[in-house]
């Protein structure tokens, strides 16, 4: 009987075939397909763990800017200090998907655990401003109240994601030890020298700093934009807010759907032409968004002018 490290307990290759069949899993104990519903498997309960722990640190990134009316005195921020105030969370939810999932499904389980992380600065958007009213109701008092919610809400997200992940037992697939992964040979600098050299990866987090470095700029100013343009009380204007959010549990795995398809016809060439495509679409669109604005004040101009 071969047995199979996953972190903290070991699997045989008859547990793992139990529980996500004897041909969803590769020689290393990869799974080879994403089975969302497959929730005996391990490699499923570590897909949504993976996730669900990132959400949380979406949820408790963003919670601030759609209650900043109530932040903004009792933290004395000054309006352009706001957006400095939100600061990403990082986490390991891509690399540990990467030791589940052999490269055959490793691509779709990025894309899907990502975009659905995302989702929650939408649902930061959407609940922050409620939960906030929420404690108002109860008879707590403004200074304190935005104290209670962050303890309601994000604080108690974020401790059970971290409960969670800590009690969960599969870490790693076959191979890898507890503290690391496969052997490659080279030492830690060799791999990072050749990362830092090599030009493509230039492109690439160029290209993605473009693209993140929208969406984190978009979900720190959404709600307070439609506050001010739109003068919507603080719940209408997160409502609003998150709906840009929400759209990644779509646009995210689409996109990981899509490049595998025309990856199938024309290679990596292909993605590299879909993502050339997507990315000057957005360009064009925050172009297009800037314009609407400055077009509408020009028809309509504000009433205090």
């Amino acid at each position: 009987m071969v047995t199979t490290t996953m972190g903290k307990k070991k699997l045989a290759d008859e547990e793992i075939a139990c529980c996500y069949g004897a041909a969803g899993v590769d020689d290393q104990g990869r799974a080879t397909e994403l089975r969302l519903l497959a929730l005996s498997s391990p490699h499923t309960q570590a897909f949504h763990l993976a996730w669900l722990s990132l959400f949380a640190c979406f949820f408790a990134a963003f919670a601030a800017p759609p209650i900043l009316p109530a932040l903004r005195p009792a933290l004395v921020l000054a309006p352009a200090d706001a957006p400095a105030a939100a600061v990403g969370s990082l986490s390991a939810t891509l690399h540990w998907m990467s030791g589940i999932f052999a490269p055959s499904a490793v691509g779709l389980a990025n894309a899907v655990a990502a975009g659905w992380a995302n989702v929650g600065s939408a649902a930061a958007q959407l609940v922050m401003p409620l939960a906030y009213e929420l404690v108002l109701c109860l008879g707590v008092p403004v200074t304190v109240a935005w104290r209670v919610t962050y303890l309601l809400v994000p604080c108690a997200l974020l401790i059970t994601t971290r409960l969670a992940v800590l009690a969960f037992p599969y870490d790693l697939p076959r191979g890898a030890g507890v503290g690391g992964g496969a052997k490659t040979g080279k030492s830690f600098w060799e791999v990072v020298r050749g990362g830092v050299a090599h030009y493509r990866a230039w492109v690439l987090a160029l290209t993605y700093g473009y693209c993140y470095g929208v969406e984190l700029i978009m979900e720190n100013v959404a709600a307070d934009f439609f506050r001010k343009r739109f003068h919507l009380p603080m719940e209408a204007a997160g409502a609003a807010a998150a709906c840009f959010g929400a759209i990644n549990a779509v646009a995210r795995p689409a996109g990981g759907v899509a490049s595998n398809a025309v990856a199938r016809l024309f290679g990596m060439r292909g993605r590299l032409w879909v993502l050339w495509a997507v990315q000057t679409a957005g360009a064009a669109l925050c172009v297009l968004v800037g314009r609407m604005g400055a077009v509408e004040r020009r028809r309509c101009p504000p009433p205090w002018r």
